[in-house]
C-alpha cells in the first residue's frame, strides 16, 4: 500500500515542505531508510543521520527542517506525527 505525501501530511496535521505528490510505501529508521520510505527525528543523537539518509521523506520539528536533504513533514510533536503516520 502506498500513500502520497500530501495525504500523509493530512493524516499528521503537519506542514509539507516538498514533493505532495512523493508515494510512501514504508517506514524505515534514518540511518536504515531508502527510497519510497518515510522516517521520522526525534531524538538528538540520530540527527548526524539525517544527512545521509535514503528517506523520501522525513517527520520532523521545524528546526531540524532546514538540514533535511529529502522532503518533509514538519510538526509540533514529530513524534505524536508519526504515531498518527503509522497508524
Amino acid at each position: 500500500m502506498s500513500l502520497s505525501l500530501r495525504e500523509l501530511s493530512l493524516v499528521a496535521g503537519a506542514e509539507l515542505r516538498g514533493d505532495p505528490g512523493r508515494e510512501i510505501t514504508h517506514a524505515a529508521a534514518l540511518q536504515d531508510a531508502d527510497e519510497g520510505a518515510i522516517s521520522f527525528l526525534v531524538n538528538r543523537r540520530y540527527a548526524p543521520f539525517l544527512a545521509t539518509t535514503g528517506a523520501s521523506a522525513v517527520i520532523l520539528a521545524a528546526g531540524d527542517a532546514e538540514a533535511c536533504p529529502v522532503d518533509c513533514l514538519i510538526a509540533d510533536n514529530p513524534y505524536l506525527a508519526h504515531a498518527r503516520v503509522m497508524s
